[in-house]
């Protein structure tokens, strides 16, 4: 089955009704949904909504709350400034908080396991008796403080989990980005050379003419608030947007094509498009050669750098410089000596093989071919072919969403990783109409020399 839809395809259902349908009108009615339980039975009282902001993850989205009778929160809904409210939405998470608040299996005190692990036997017990109990456990492994694990939600108790690291001496403090978008951050730290995560990052919607969405649903996806806006009203003017996604969610409904994707096959997708833009040449050669080591030369037997050396004067003093094959007079020389190195390149160099970044990684996704990625991952390879054109074809106005948080799957790190190389290979990383890194720019410009660090491959 070809699991693809049109935007022609969705509104030739409602053609009847009218002879065109603007997206905007399918913009205006899409993230206005509200939470409200305070029809339920048992709750009387005066309803007042208020403005506030989500806790519920480090965002702080805009957000209205019903509150009953001062103390009960009943409903939930967006916020956003006046005239603007149409382009707003808040994620799954924050509609449930008046259902969690209430939840009869809500947790209101500390408990401890009283049955064997895995029962889900607990028992309520009082503060001072789990403070008691952590404590004494706590002195059994004094004399081994790696056997310890310290698991910290949210950046306000950060300090306090720093000096509890620091007394008690465990290396094991993690938090909640362990359990929310830290795969993203990691598998971004493969191109970058540290971890990127997603609130570092801000895609360009409104000057970009291509987007891909892969596991990112900015309409009802997590943290929604600050992309929704500038998402719908991009779109509204033209831009181009195709969604691959397990289900129909809203975002589809706005997409120009969207592509049904088995569950945790993404990746595929992902490293067929990768292949396609590196086996015909399609990637931003000037980007790649300006901002990235795609042009480095190493071993061919061993992968291990050619040469090596410092920049010992300049602005780039003190920076790592390597070899290449320069592509203007056919020289092997040092990168900060070469007017341009050739990026696609396996020769001879001191009698043993050497071959640039660039090829290696075309020699390594060679095999991910866009009728393999169609046999995992169920979307057609003529279709794959398509995205990886279009993609590149807008180059640094186009890029796959660098996403937030997706699905627990083992290839999730991989995923963001092979994206990030997407978005680098077409010159979108840092560009208007791009990925900006960092978000705190309010508007993406085009990258200066040398000022941004992006590598292609490991150094």
């Amino acid at each position: 089955m070809k699991a693809t839809i049109s935007r022609r395809a969705l509104l030739a259902g409602v053609a009847a009704a009218s002879s065109s349908v603007p997206v905007f009108f399918l913009l205006r009615s899409l993230p206005s949904r509200t939470s409200d339980v305070s029809g339920d039975e048992g709750l009387k009282g005066e309803a007042k909504w208020v403005p506030g902001a989500c806790a519920v993850c480090g965002q702080g989205c805009p957000v209205r709350l019903k509150v009953l009778n001062g103390d009960t929160i009943v409903g939930v809904s967006f916020n956003a400034e006046p005239g603007r409210s149409q382009y707003y939405a808040v994620c799954g998470k924050v509609y449930a908080i008046p259902y969690a608040h209430r939840h009869p299996n809500r947790i209101k005190r500390p408990m401890i396991r009283d049955g064997p692990r895995g029962s889900g036997s607990f028992r309520p017990v009082s503060w001072d008796e789990a403070l008691d109990y952590v404590a004494e456990n706590l002195r059994k492994y004094a004399s081994a403080p790696h056997q310890v694990l310290v698991f910290s939600h949210q950046g306000w108790e950060a300090p306090l989990m720093d000096e509890f690291m620091r007394l008690f001496g465990t290396p094991n403090v993690t938090d909640h980005a362990d359990t929310c978008f830290h795969s993203s951050a990691a598998g971004r730290w493969f191109l970058f050379g540290r971890t990127v995560g997603p609130g570092a990052t801000y895609p360009d919607y409104e000057h970009a003419q291509f987007v891909v969405l892969m596991g990112r649903n900015p309409y009802g996806g997590t943290v929604a608030a600050p992309w929704t806006k500038t998402l719908s009203e991009a779109v509204s003017r033209g831009l181009r947007l195709v969604v691959f996604d397990v289900r129909y969610s809203e975002v589809c409904e706005v997409a120009e094509r969207y592509y049904l994707v088995r569950p945790g096959t993404d990746l595929a997708v992902s490293l067929a498009i990768a292949r396609e833009i590196i086996v015909n040449k399609w990637y931003n050669s000037d980007y790649l050669n300006r901002y990235t080591t795609a042009g480095m030369l190493f071993y061919a037997d061993s992968m291990k750098p050619v040469k090596l050396r410092r920049i010992e004067s300049g602005e780039r003093a003190g920076k790592l410089d390597y070899l290449v094959y320069c592509d203007v007079d056919k020289m092997y020389r040092f990168r900060s000596e070469a007017k341009r190195a050739k990026l696609d390149f396996s020769g001879i160099f001191e009698g043993k093989r050497v071959v640039t970044a660039l090829r290696t990684l075309g020699t390594a996704l060679e095999r991910y071919t866009p009728e393999w990625a169609e046999s995992v991952s169920g979307v057609p390879a003529g279709e794959i072919r398509w995205v990886a054109r279009t993609l590149a074809g807008y180059g640094s106005r186009g890029f796959v969403d660098p996403g937030y948080k997706s699905v627990r799957y083992r290839n999730e790190p991989m995923l963001h990783r092979v994206n990030a190389l997407v978005n680098v290979l077409i010159g979108s990383w840092g560009s208007k109409g791009g990925v900006a890194w960092s978000r705190k720019l309010p508007v993406p410009t085009p990258l200066p020399e040398g000022g941004f660090k992006v590598v292609a491959g490991k150094c």
